[in-house]
């Protein structure tokens, strides 16, 4: 009998962490279901949590404090995104939940998910937790731009309000990280924690929270290479650049679009997101709404520029890579764990000379960083491959359920 398992995260359809859950949901041996905070697809796996009374009168007081002007949730301000959303009743009510062998948490980040009901949870399942980010062991940062006070129970100052974690009217990020550490302790044999790349493990070992002996595997993301694969179909004589371009500072796309602007009309700019606005741009999407446009567009250029400043192990890179790309990348997270010398190029993050050096060499060696696209794309497929992803969790699930009914 295979396993069952309940995936819970934000959303089911969006960024990477949903993109990760949705594939494990529906192409893992196991009877897969989820369940999420909002849901976007008509799915009949797929299962929104219920509104409780407290949800009802925290989203009124939203709705009201948006319109005097602040760009806060009540609960937020009051320091309580993780506590009083009666996750308990919630999942008791779920009969996906109720069949399952399995928890599999991805983002339980963003105020609809009680941390504390990880220990209610463990009396009766195994958990697994797929970490995207940084949040399951800091003060409530998903990331914190190499800020290391979380190896000591410390927390970055001043407090952030960068999305999951916000202003608020008193800091509690430091009886938070005390908090996970002895839950973690508490469940840590039923609980086992899985980072997408190794520079997340070594965080997650060197934080304060890390209970001794704790379970971990590393399972990197993987990406469908019979999707994303490169056409071999560059023959344009000028180097295309593109940029995914974002409003969000924490993207790196400002300092990106100043870089590629001093490349003039060396090259041609493609663009997803906002318009770069430089008379070298040649295409702007507003958007992509599916892998195969996805993969079509990666088709069509030579270099990807990523000056993202907070990343993990991010799907975006790899597809790139995967269709033939040749990517210049921001040393961040575990890009270059992916990303090595001989198929992109990474650069010092916070060095925007750095990057444009990078970024340079590339540009003038067309044929070389076509021939590194082309090594790339074989990387992914004997590395990053969704199919080897899937299977490590098929054999994680199997041997779990083997523990449930031993």
């Amino acid at each position: 009998m295979n396993p069952r398992v309940v995936h819970i995260n934000i959303s089911d359809r969006g960024g990477g962490a949903e993109n990760i859950a949705w594939m494990l949901m529906n192409e893992c041996e196991a009877e897969g279901s989820m369940v999420v905070q909002v849901k976007k697809s008509d799915s009949d796996n797929v299962f929104a949590l219920g509104q409780s009374w407290i949800d009802f009168i925290a989203n009124k007081t939203n709705a009201i404090m948006q319109r005097l002007g602040l760009q806060i949730g009540i609960k937020q301000w009051l320091g309580l995104t993780e506590k009083h959303n009666q996750t308990i009743t919630k999942l008791s009510q779920i009969e996906a939940y109720q069949k399952a062998d399995i928890v599999h948490l991805h983002n339980i980040h963003g105020g609809y998910f009680d941390l504390a009901a990880l220990e209610w949870i463990a009396r009766h399942k195994k958990i697994v937790w797929t970490l995207h980010d940084m949040w399951a062991f800091t003060g409530g940062e998903a990331h914190t731009f190499g800020d290391c006070s979380f190896e000591k129970g410390e927390v970055p100052m001043p407090q952030s309000d960068i999305y999951p974690i916000g202003k608020s009217l008193r800091d509690n990020r430091k009886r938070w990280m005390l908090f996970k550490r002895m839950l973690y302790k508490s469940i840590k044999d039923q609980i086992y924690f899985i980072p997408v790349c190794d520079w997340l493990a070594d965080g997650l070992q060197q934080s304060y929270v890390w209970p001794v002996e704790g379970n971990l595997q590393v399972i990197y993301n993987g990406v469908d290479t019979n999707i994303f694969s490169n056409e071999d179909r560059r023959h344009w004589l000028k180097p295309r650049v593109l940029l995914f371009n974002s409003d969000n500072p924490y993207k790196g796309s400002a300092e990106a679009v100043e870089i590629l602007q001093t490349l003039g009309d060396r090259i041609d700019i493609v663009s997803v997101g906002n318009s770069t606005s430089l008379l070298s741009e040649i295409i702007n999407h507003s958007r992509i709404s599916t892998p195969d446009e996805m993969n079509a567009l990666l088709n069509k250029v030579d270099i990807l520029l990523f000056p993202s400043k907070a990343e993990s192990f991010p799907l975006q890179v790899l597809e790139a890579m995967a269709s033939g790309v040749c990517v210049v990348s921001a040393d961040v997270g575990g890009v270059g764990e992916a990303l090595k010398k001989e198929i992109g190029a990474l650069y010092k993050s916070t060095d925007s000379s750095d990057a444009k050096i990078k970024l340079e060499q590339r540009v003038n060696s067309l044929a070389q960083s076509r021939e590194m696209g082309r090594r790339a794309a074989i990387k992914v497929f004997q590395s990053f491959d969704k199919t080897k992803m899937v299977t490590n969790y098929n054999q994680l699930y199997h041997t779990l359920t083997l523990e449930v009914n031993s």
